[in-house]
């Protein structure tokens, strides 16, 4: 889900995926969380999504054998998704 809403509407090449990073959108786990539970509800649930969940799909997500976001600094403050799910 938060593949689909990082890249709704984008079709990149990888050097158009380098220049994007540098002005794109930065997903905070703080908007992964809004995100996650937006879906949730809508899906009828009243369970929302916990920190730790979040930090648990952002490490999957940028997992280099992943390869479907990056890290945008070294603290790992925030990432932004760079391709779509498979």
């Amino acid at each position: 889900m938060l593949i689909e809403r990082g890249l709704r509407g984008i079709e990149l090449t990888l050097s158009d995926v380098i220049r994007w990073v540098k002005d794109a959108a930065l997903l905070t786990l703080d908007a992964a969380m809004v995100l996650v539970d937006e879906a949730l509800a809508a899906a009828g649930s009243q369970r929302a999504c916990t920190r730790a969940e979040a930090q648990l799909a952002f490490q999957y997500l940028t997992n280099p054998i992943m390869g479907q976001a990056v890290w945008t600094d070294a603290a790992q403050s925030a990432i932004v998704v760079t391709s779509p799910s498979s």
